[in-house]
């Protein structure tokens, strides 16, 4: 996976070319992950600007790695690229923005460059460059880097025309006003034609590169100005539109300051932000190309077969493919060897216990025919020979397709394994206890006995209203629709519900079917922090079977089609917490489904999320309804999963019908119609009820109450079920106690309410709950951020910011704050944050009376309070006229009213 590459090039030094990649590595980093790699290896340093300068000292760097990578015989292996990645150092200046420096600190960079011979692999053998470089480049899109930056070497050098020429997306060609150095630029520019215009075979699947010219620094003296435009128009032969110009600043000769992240609004700060936005036009370009050439190739899969039998043969070898088998059991494997006289396709070794070693001598059969037992004998008589003997090997035989009976026999007997193709590959791991796991968590929950069959909108029967989920989960995993699957709803539509049954039925399918797909069930949630697919599935079989299990072997079956993934509440994921992007985050988990895999079954991949993360608000908002725009409009996020070919189906709330249904199976016929009709009889929670998480909770917050001899009203169910969530669904180290956590609510409710889109950015949460003392002020919004995810009556789009759910729980709240109010004596405060509502009264009058019915249970202190506050509204209201006239308090004037009267009944009952 080669990350977008920018090379950064000038004819001549002197023109700030180093410090513009700093820059535009500082713009880059703030969309998604960034190397800046420093291979001006004749004047390296660039980890000595300020802003760039790692806090740790740096050890080594790409020439120490170079020498040890040239020193093994250029083994360029995974290895060696795993001890580069490690050399990447963070910058402080931008969380994603790294630098692989050229040397470690102290060290004699230039007796470290005399000693790589450069000439053996970017002159004598260029293919062993090439792969190398590209390999590297590989490694860091692997490992999540989304831009690769190249600072290259100035003048006509070998390393220049690789790094110009043959690996980028884009160059940036750097120079001056100079007539010597724009004639040198524009000799190198015109030198680049041919990969511009896509004529250079060494490119290889890269696009056409793209060229981009910048003029450095350039003072504001207009005549002078005036020449060197013109200069440049004699040279290039090209229009000055074409033309990015870095203006001068001299406190840049001293200083080496990065513009972009400390003085933004400086006119050099500003050519940086306008050259970035060129270069990310060419990034989403790139991608829009690869993932359309990428979808031709899935349309036309024979005419990539016969490319790919072009360009290597007829691609990964039989012998190969068994090899790559047996290095996932954690086999050290040797292609072809002479044995005694015999030519074995493969030798397998392995450490075992105690010291000692397995080693199999591997015969590959790949032939369309069962094996038969002569085959079998022969090898035999090769594992008898001298040398085999000393070396103690055992027998393997690997078919294509399968052994005769007798073959079988034979091969137990004398101790040799014959195992086909795909018994070697369903060898790699057991799954078993795995799938027992899921079975058993689904059949003990509450879910087994109360599931109701869930439906869907499908994007691509916009005419049919719903179809019914689970058949439609099982065509797909058997290879129908697009390989990535994104089931959207709003909060609580049922979407971990869906996971939940279809990873379940699966499960029950194994048990019977070697051949159904293995469900690797993984709720995003418990893995905030995951920075790649391989660590989340490592993390996730880790906590589930106590095991570690090599993460390569699950994206190998699920390549083969026989695992697949079910990855839920993507929107609940860490991204602020894994200095993550969420484009980014989201590209790592999908990317197997960028290929095709072995069979239409392979690759598949389901992702739930909240509706808004994928679509805008109001195509939410319509797809529920069943409106004729379902799925016109995608966001940002949905548009990059447009580019993996997703398919992006809708999750409706739950119908009259589905909420009777599940109301019976949770309460029993009679109880269950009993619930119902007070659902239907109280404001709001008819809405509320068709979302299954909250029908949930409100039957489980009803029995409580009853049970409890309270009169129920809606103001206590909200109070029950809004409490449960602040006492035992919250994380359970949660930073923030219950009373702050309530505060923090109540406030949030306070500063929404006048807002037109009842909305706050989780930034500004710190804020809001360091109103008062009492916190440590080492708790910040990131934080706090985590933990509020988890609330389901709040949700957060994705770029961050929230909104209650439903607009009763931002009325319940704002009640809240008003009914604190009222004990504190601060009431007309709050009222200045906007008229209160009916519902927001209603609310506020359940609480009220409320607390006036356990009156027995409050002291004498909490009565004088509520007294003392009721004379306080009623003199800052100034006067019942206006409050009527202006309509402003008009329901706080009922709030009072009605407290009076509470209060009345109060003391003629203590009298």
């Amino acid at each position: 996976m080669t990350p977008f590459t920018v090379t950064f090039y000038s004819y001549k030094g002197g023109v700030g070319r180093s410090l513009l990649a700093a820059n535009i590595g500082v713009l880059c980093a703030r969309r998604g992950k960034t190397l800046l790699w420093d291979l001006d290896i004749e004047a390296p340093g660039l980890h000595n600007i300020p802003g760039l300068t790692p806090s740790k000292p740096v050890k080594e760097g790409f020439f120490e790695w170079m020498i040890a990578w040239q020193e093994s015989g250029k083994a360029s292996n995974k290895a060696d690229f795993g001890k580069l990645l490690k050399l990447a150092c963070q910058t402080p200046e931008q969380d994603r923005l790294f630098i692989l420096p050229a040397y470690g600190d102290n060290k004699d960079f230039a007796g470290l460059f005399q000693s790589i011979r450069w000439d053996d692999f970017l002159v004598r053998d260029l293919d062993i460059g090439l792969a190398l470089f590209r390999g590297i480049l590989d490694a860091f899109g692997k490992a999540g880097f989304e831009t690769v930056l190249l600072d290259s070497r100035t003048g006509i050098t070998d390393i220049g025309g690789l790094l110009a020429a043959l690996l980028p997306h884009a160059t940036v060609l750097v120079g001056n006003y100079g007539r010597q150095n724009t004639r040198g630029l524009a000799h190198v520019w015109q030198a680049l034609h041919s990969a511009s215009e896509g004529r250079i075979a060494a490119r290889g699947t890269l696009p056409r590169l793209t060229r981009l010219l910048v003029a450095s620094p350039i003072p504001d003296i207009s005549d002078l100005r005036a020449q060197g435009q013109e200069i440049w128009k004699e040279s290039f032969g090209l229009t000055l539109s074409e033309l990015d110009t870095i203006p001068f600043d001299s406190r840049l000769l001293f200083t080496e300051e990065l513009y972009a992240a400390t003085r933004p609004e400086t006119p050099v700060a500003k050519a940086y932000n306008d050259l970035e936005r060129r270069i990310d036009k060419v990034r989403q370009q790139v991608i829009a190309e690869s993932e359309s050439a990428r979808r031709s190739d899935d349309a036309r899969p024979d005419l990539v077969v016969r490319r790919n039998k072009d360009r290597h043969e007829q691609g990964k070898s039989f012998e190969e493919r068994v090899a790559h088998l047996l290095r996932l059991l954690g086999y050290s494997v040797e292609r072809e060897q002479l044995i005694d006289s015999n030519r074995v396709d493969l030798v397998a070794r392995k450490r075992a216990d105690f010291g000692r070693e397995e080693l199999y001598l591997v015969e590959c059969k790949d032939h369309q025919s069962v094996i038969p037992k002569e085959t079998v004998q022969i090898f035999k008589t090769w594992l008898d020979g001298p040398t085999a003997s000393q070396m103690q090997a055992r027998g393997m035989v690997v078919a294509a397709r399968d052994f005769s009976p007798a073959a079988r026999s034979f091969a137990r007997e004398q101790g040799i394994q014959a195992l086909t193709f795909d018994e070697l590959e369903r060898s790699l791991f057991d799954f078993s206890p795995y799938l027992a796991r899921i079975r058993q968590r689904y059949e003990a929950s509450a879910l087994a006995s109360n599931y109701v069959d869930q439906y869907l909108i499908l994007e691509k029967q916009p005419d049919e209203k719903t179809v019914l989920m689970l058949p439609h989960a099982l065509e797909w995993v058997s290879g129908a629709g697009s390989r990535l699957w994104l089931v959207l709803g709003d909060y609580g539509t049922g979407k971990s519900t869906l996971v939940e049954r279809f990873a379940y039925e699966l499960a029950r399918n194994c048990e019977n079917n070697s051949e159904s797909p293995i469900p690797v069930e993984i709720n995003l949630r418990q893995f905030p922090n995951a920075i790649s697919l391989e660590s989340l599935i490592r993390e996730h079989l880790e906590a589930e079977l106590r095991t570690v299990l090599n993460p390569e072997i699950v994206l190998h079956l699920l390549e083969a089609g026989r695992v697949v993934l079910l990855l839920d509440s993507f929107d609940e994921m860490g991204v602020a917490q894994a200095g993550r992007s969420v484009e980014e985050q989201f590209r790592q988990l999908v990317r197997p489904t960028a290929s095709s895999g072995r069979n239409p079954r392979a690759n598949r991949v389901l992702i739930t999320s909240r509706s808004h993360f994928f679509r805008d608000n109001s195509s939410a908002r319509q797809a529920v309804q069943g409106g004729d725009k379902l799925f016109e409009a995608d966001s940002a996020l949905g548009k990059a999963a447009r580019a993996f070919d997703a398919t992006l189906d809708m999750l409706p709330v739950f119908t009259k019908e589905q909420i009777a249904e599940y109301l019976q199976k949770r309460l029993g016929i009679v109880e269950g119609d009993q619930a119902r009709r007070f659902i239907e009889e109280r404001y709001g929670l008819q809405d509320i009820a068709s979302t299954p998480q909250l029908l949930d909770m409100i039957v489980a917050s009803l029995p409580d109450l009853i049970k409890q001899g309270e009169k129920v009203t809606t103001g206590s169910l909200y109070l029950t079920y809004t409490t449960r969530w602040l006492n035992t669904i919250r994380l359970s180290q949660g930073e923030v106690n219950v009373e702050h956590m309530r505060d923090l609510l109540e406030r949030m409710a306070c500063e929404l309410w006048s807002r037109p889109r009842n909305q706050i950015h989780y930034t500004d949460l710190a804020v809001l709950l360091h109103h008062e003392g009492g916190l440590a002020r080492s708790l910040d919004s990131e934080r706090v951020d985590l933990e509020l995810r988890t609330a389901s009556f709040l949700v957060r789009s994705a770029d961050g910011y929230y909104r209650f759910s439903h607009r009763s729980f931002l009325e319940f709240f704002f009640a809240r704050a008003l009914f604190r109010a009222l004990q504190e004596g601060h009431f007309a405060e709050v009222l200045t944050y906007g008229r209160i509502n009916p519902e927001a009264t209603a609310f506020l009058l359940d609480l009220t009376e409320s607390a006036q019915q356990s009156s027995d249970k409050l002291t004498e202190a909490i009565r004088t309070i509520l007294a003392d506050t009721s004379e306080f509204i009623v003199r800052g209201l100034a006067s019942r006229e206006r409050a009527r006239s202006t309509g402003e308090y008009s329901d706080a004037q009922a709030v009072v009213e009605h407290l009076q009267k509470m209060l009345l009944a109060e003391k003629k009952k203590r009298s």
